[in-house]
């Protein structure tokens, strides 16, 4: 290997590790109400703030790796966060979130954080605080609702300009504007439905011809071509007059929550998006795979649709989308599977 292939690896060299810690991280972080997570994060948030006591800079490992603690903290929480957003998302709607959080995540691995404006830090930190505000609350309440959104950014604005009155105290520049600059930008992003409803997870959905509960169990029956071996959801669904169209959902929510939530049956027509049918229903947490639930719709026409689920305040859970064609033919491949 040649000197111009070793300088080319080194540049990938870091930014494949992010994105495989962040893969890694994905796919094994725990559940978000898991009280180890809760901990991890509070203890990361509390190392933040270090920097509001005095009593710190006297220790001489803190004074000599402060840079280095900062960074690996803030790199932590904002991976922790992306994820638990990202897994509580629909996409489309919470883009601006998450795309938020993972360019800070990306600008705390660059050079430029660490030897560039004392603000951005402030900024970041902050942010911290706010999502893991943003995460406790609903967990502790076990509801997520205007109310409790309302409780986290006054919490958050109430402690967060303590530390900062802690660093005017100490004839230390701070920046007093962050954390309602922050707070006013939730709230708009709140205002239009960009804020995943954490800690709410769509586990799974899909489309199925039959639902029956059988001793606890959920069987789910959809019709399976040969090719479509790696499926477990029938879509396209290949309806005739008579059948039923099953949306089954799996929502995960803690131990303690209980939401109603509603379901949009909505097909696609040269307006846009309209929705046909809405149906609601409640569910309680604790269940690890999430609480079971099915709805179906009959009379249903040809063409593409989808199944949103949102909370009782429309912020959206998720979404599955399918598309209805005709069916011409008389046998199906049933196959059936268990939840």
């Amino acid at each position: 290997m040649n000197l111009k292939s070793l300088s080319k690896a080194k540049v990938y060299k870091k930014p494949l590790i992010f994105i495989g810690g962040f893969l890694f991280d994905l796919i094994s972080l725990g559940q978000i109400d898991d009280r180890f997570n809760l901990i991890v994060i509070a203890s990361y948030n509390f190392l933040l703030q270090l920097r509001f006591f005095p009593v710190f800079e006297r220790i001489s490992f803190y004074q000599k790796y402060k840079d280095e603690i900062f960074h690996f903290i803030l790199g932590a929480q904002l991976s922790l966060f992306s994820i638990f957003f990202f897994k509580s998302s629909s996409l489309p709607n919470s883009f601006i979130l998450i795309g938020f959080l993972f360019s800070a995540l990306m600008l705390n691995e660059t050079r430029f954080l660490k030897v560039k404006p004392l603000f951005l830090k402030y900024f970041l930190s902050s942010l911290c605080f706010l999502c893991f505000f943003q995460i406790l609350f609903p967990v502790i309440f076990g509801v997520t609702n205007t109310w409790v959104f309302l409780g986290v950014l006054v919490a958050f604005l109430v402690i967060d300009q303590f530390f900062h009155y802690l660093q005017r105290k100490r004839g230390v520049k701070d920046y007093r504007l962050v954390g309602p600059v922050l707070g006013s930008i939730f709230i708009i992003l709140y205002f239009f439905r960009a804020i995943p409803p954490i800690p709410l997870v769509l586990v799974k959905g899909g489309m199925y011809r039959n639902v029956l509960k059988i001793d606890g169990e959920y069987q789910l029956e959809y019709h399976q071509k040969w090719w479509q071996i790696f499926r477990d959801s029938e879509n396209p669904f290949y309806y005739k007059e008579g059948d039923k169209v099953f949306f089954y959902g799996q929502v995960y929510s803690p131990a303690n929550f209980q939401e109603n939530l509603k379901l949009y049956w909505e097909r696609k027509e040269q307006t846009g998006w309209v929705i046909k049918d809405t149906i609601p229903i409640s569910i309680q947490g604790g269940r690890k795979e999430g609480y079971r639930f099915f709805v179906y719709k009959k009379n249903i026409t040809l063409g593409l649709w989808r199944v949103k689920v949102l909370t009782n305040n429309d912020l959206e859970i998720g979404r599955r989308q399918f598309l209805i064609k005709p069916r011409e033919f008389q046998d199906l491949n049933i196959r059936q599977i268990q939840f």
